[in-house]
């Protein structure tokens, strides 16, 4: 592996989220419409954070069992379920700061950054980790598109994965601090 390719790997989700500096300290073409602009926020910033903690009770890589393959759950549907959650954090906080302009921007800069980084770092890692399994999961799961079928489900897991992954929800405080002006900016 080349060290740029590890190094964007590494870098991959700061490098995702720069379009919410951006955000963060910009007001021009803000869309002042509170209750709808928050209302959308929450609600694609909540399926980003349910989105991760589903995948968080299916994924292996963290530490529990790196042997094995994360075929259940998300991983049954997508190969990259953290990596949308993450982009649907990422532009539920693009909403929240009213640049709804620049919510399609975010996205597709996201996905252009985990694209390029599963393809240049993480799927030839996955590929020497797992050899023919991961040749026959990645040629039944899609990357990025789900397939249209719905995995079971584990509750229990569900629900104790979500409690850290809600965490997540505290991206929106700095964009609600802006909206508060407390950063003297905007209007």
């Amino acid at each position: 592996m080349t060290r740029p390719g590890r190094m964007l790997f590494f870098l991959r989700n700061h490098l995702a989220g720069a379009p919410l500096i951006l955000a963060l300290f910009t007001s021009m073409g803000e869309w002042e419409h509170d209750a709808a602009v928050w209302s959308a926020a929450l609600t694609v910033t909540t399926a980003g954070v349910a989105l991760r903690a589903w995948s968080s009770c299916h994924c292996n890589y963290a530490g529990r069992k790196p042997a094995l393959l994360a075929v259940t759950g998300p991983y049954s549907l997508v190969r990259n379920p953290l990596y949308l959650g993450n982009i649907l954090l990422i532009v539920g906080a693009t909403i929240a700061s009213e640049l709804l302009w620049l919510a399609p921007v975010s996205a597709l800069w996201a996905f252009a950054v985990y694209a390029t980084a599963v393809a240049v770092y993480e799927e030839p890692m996955m590929h020497r980790r797992y050899g023919e399994a991961w040749e026959r999961y990645a040629a039944g799961v899609p990357a990025w598109v789900p397939a249209p079928r719905l995995p079971a489900m584990d509750a229990p897991s569900f629900l104790a994965s979500l409690a850290p992954q809600s965490l997540r929800l505290l991206w929106l405080v700095p964009f609600l601090l802006k909206e508060l002006k407390w950063f003297g900016l905007g209007h």
